[in-house]
């Protein structure tokens, strides 16, 4: 959705894409064609894009194509192989314990907690992660991972960490959700 608002001092434009259709590289890319584009009609009063920019672009259609043949060859083949011996012997359901029992129909109604850790607990974590040469977003995947192991007592889980999907650079400006994800064993 757009909306162009008109107020005494200034325009707004706003633009709301649900989650499903542009990942952050595609809303990133989105920003700069647009500030570009501004600009120049600002500027010059005509448009920067020319009919051979446009042409150069991939799409959505320039993708799937690209997967089709890659689903089909041997190194994609290789891959599934691979982690499907991996994750042979991963339990796919394990149950967390409730501290309430539960409903048969969800209501639907969640709520949000939020905090904000201490500076020096932050300071600390972001010390551990450059001397185990980890991010901090591994750090924290690591520690959900094992509460979850914890919680449920399996005794081998997989966490599934999103990354970004985007296969060559030939997708870097193509607008779309590109997104794989990483399992992660523990």
């Amino acid at each position: 959705r757009f909306y162009w608002i008109e107020a005494q001092t200034e325009n707004i434009f706003l633009a709301n894409f649900h989650h499903i259709i542009f990942d952050g590289i595609s809303t990133e890319n989105f920003i700069q064609e647009l500030k570009a584009t501004y600009l120049a009609l600002q500027i010059a009063g005509e448009e920067t894009s020319t009919e051979e920019d446009v042409n150069a672009l991939t799409n959505c259609r320039d993708f799937v194509e690209w997967q089709q043949v890659y689903l089909s060859s041997e190194p994609a083949k290789v891959a599934h192989a691979y982690w499907e011996n991996i994750l042979t012997d991963y339990e796919n359901n394990f149950e967390l314990p409730y501290d309430r029992s539960p409903v048969s129909s969800a209501a639907m109604q969640g709520k949000v907690a939020s905090f904000s850790l201490p500076r020096a607990l932050k300071n600390r974590i972001e010390d551990f992660s450059i001397q185990q040469e980890v991010s901090p977003y591994v750090f924290a995947l690591s520690c959900y991972g094992i509460l979850l192991n914890k919680y449920s007592q399996a005794k081998q889980i997989v966490v599934a960490s999103p990354v970004n999907g985007r296969p060559t650079v030939a997708f870097e400006k193509t607008l779309g959700l590109f997104m794989n994800v990483n399992p992660v064993l523990y």
